[in-house]
Formats: C-alpha cells, sequence, structure tokens
C-alpha cells in the first residue's frame, strides 16, 4: 500500500496537482488510521474546567479530545445512521433532554423530558426512549419525525422492582435489556409497538449490573461484579472493581472478560463493527483517575485513550 501510494505520489508530482492532498492520505495510512476509523468519534462526558463537558475523541494514538459544550451535559447518545446526539442537560429547573447538532450546538429541546435520564436511540434512528423515575414501569419514547411522546409500559415483571434505571436494544430491534432499581438485574424484554414484554431477569449472583451493551442479537456485554467474591453488600461500583462480563440471553450463560491492569466502572460502549469496547477504567483504584481505554474483544490489555479525571458516559458511532 505505501509503495503504491509513492508511485501515485510521483505520477501527480509531474501533474503538480492534488500533491498536499495526497501527502496528508499518505501519512494517514503510515501512522496506521484510515478514512473508515477518522469518522468514528466517541462522545463522553468530561468533569474539567467546568462539570460535564461534552466532548468527543477519535479512538486512535496521538488523537486530542476535542470538546464540544460546556457544562451540565450527561449520557449522550448518537443517534444512528446521522449526525445528531441527544443527551441529558441539567438546568436550573431541572435536568431535561436536548437535542444537538454533530458539534454540540443546540438544536431543539425535546417536549415532556424534564426528569428524564440516559436518552437510547431505537436501531432505526426512529425513536428515542429515556427514563424518568416517576413512570414507574414504563420508558417515555419520542417520535422526532412527529415531535409526539408516549410513554410505553414494561409488562411480565412483579413488583419486587419499583422503577427502571437504563435500556439497550439488541440490533435487530427484538429485544431490549432493561435495568431495574439500583442495577441489581436486567430485564430481557421483546419489544412491541406499544409495550415491552419481560421474558426473563438476568443474571443470578451479582452485587451490581450496569447498564449493557449488545454484541449481537443473543448476547450483551455489562460491567459488574459477582457475589461470589469477597465484597460483599456495601460493595459500590464508583470505587473502581468492577470487571466486563459477557451474558449469553438465551441460555443465561455468563463469562468474564479479564483486562489486565484495570479496575472498571459502569461506562461500556461498543464500536460500530463491534469488535472493541471503550470502557472508563482506572489503573490505580487506590487514587482512580477515570479515563477511557479502548479494549479490542480477545485481547489481554486495554489502551488508554483520554487522560482526564472523571471522563465517564462514552458513547461510540
Amino acid at each position: 500500500m505505501k509503495n503504491g501510494l509513492a508511485e501515485y505520489l510521483k505520477v501527480f508530482c509531474k501533474k503538480r496537482v492534488f500533491v498536499t492532498t495526497l501527502i496528508i492520505i499518505n501519512s494517514l495510512v503510515i501512522s496506521g488510521l484510515s478514512w473508515a476509523v477518522s469518522l468514528h468519534k466517541i462522545l463522553y462526558i468530561h468533569d474539567g474546567e467546568f462539570v460535564g463537558q461534552l466532548c468527543s475523541v477519535v479512538p486512535a494514538k496521538g488523537m486530542t479530545p476535542v470538546c464540544l459544550a460546556d457544562g451540565g451535559y450527561g449520557s449522550p447518545s448518537w443517534r444512528p445512521h446521522g449526525n445528531l446526539i441527544a443527551a441529558e442537560l441539567k438546568t436550573r429547573q431541572g435536568t431535561k433532554l436536548v437535542i444537538l447538532n454533530k458539534n454540540g450546538r443546540l438544536v431543539r429541546a425535546l417536549s415532556k423530558s424534564k426528569g428524564c435520564y440516559r436518552p437510547e436511540w431505537s436501531p432505526d434512528g426512529r425513536y428515542l426512549y429515556a427514563i424518568n423515575y416517576r413512570l414507574g414501569h414504563a420508558i417515555r419514547r419520542w417520535n422526532l419525525e412527529s415531535h409526539r411522546f408516549k410513554d410505553i409500559p414494561v409488562r411480565g415483571f412483579g413488583k419486587e422492582y419499583s422503577y427502571l434505571q437504563g435500556i439497550s436494544f439488541s440490533p435487530n430491534y427484538k429485544r431490549a435489556a432493561i435495568s431495574v432499581d439500583k442495577f441489581k438485574k436486567i430485564l430481557i424484554s421483546d419489544v412491541y409497538g406499544d409495550h415491552f414484554r419481560v421474558r426473563k431477569i438476568l443474571p443470578g449472583k451479582f452485587h451490581y449490573v450496569a447498564q449493557s451493551v449488545w454484541i449481537d442479537n443473543d448476547r450483551l456485554l455489562f460491567v459488574g461484579v459477582k457475589k461470589n467474591d469477597d465484597r460483599g453488600e456495601i460493595w459500590q461500583l464508583n470505587i473502581g472493581r468492577g470487571e466486563l462480563w459477557q451474558l449469553n440471553v438465551l441460555t443465561g450463560k455468563i463469562k468474564k472478560i479479564s483486562i489486565r491492569g484495570l479496575s472498571l466502572r459502569d461506562f461500556v460502549t461498543l464500536s460500530p463493527d463491534h469488535k472493541s469496547v471503550v470502557i472508563c477504567a482506572t489503573d490505580n483504584p487506590q487514587d482512580p483517575k477515570w479515563s477511557l481505554w479502548l479494549y479490542k474483544l480477545g485481547s489481554p490489555t486495554a489502551t488508554r485513550i483520554t487522560n482526564g479525571i472523571e471522563d465517564v458516559d462514552p458513547d461510540w458511532r
């Protein structure tokens, strides 16, 4: 590839056109990047000069994070197949949801979104879902084209869980993983037009199960801690001792994914090709600085891609 570009460059040098463009392309190839990778940006929340800065970073060595918007943001989410971002925004009147463009500029605020958290797009990008604790066993859904919203009930489980915490969808949009209460369980649910139907409550024997992401239509990843360790019921994930787990929703089988030298917090996001994840982790749990790390599934180690003290809520487009 490098030799081919060199020959190509010679031809264009003779013609004295497009030389600068080709040099840029050559440097990208030599440094190990590609145009496809450069378009895949990770949104995240950084606590720096302002609390809740909306930032983005390209997951490649030597790339510098960019701040898109200052202060008060949380849980950013790329719209599939588009350039819009949904996010929480803290205001004096409380938390609401907003839609931003890819550069972090406000497009509009969502109606009836006060008190809503953790926005999540449907895989087709048509709907936006969000949690509101006042809704109990329901999740609010907006249609951005019609500007209408509807509360979608979650059916098929008992009163042992009081409220919902988060939602993620399988790629085919037929299943949802819904977190409950203090992140104790995941409700594996079928998706219908006017409701969710719980089919399984997974996994067993965990102290804590953070919000999950789907690898495919049958498997998902989450950060959590199993009950057979020695940390006890008082354990909290923010001290940095979480681990990454894979769950098969058909069989209920779980598998620990070991990442050498890191302790994890709640947050995990999947690459567009489903071969890598970005996690929020520290390599020093006694004096933690929470940064984002890139981990290729199946490899023993991860690579740091940010250097913040509090970099959380990643979402990979």
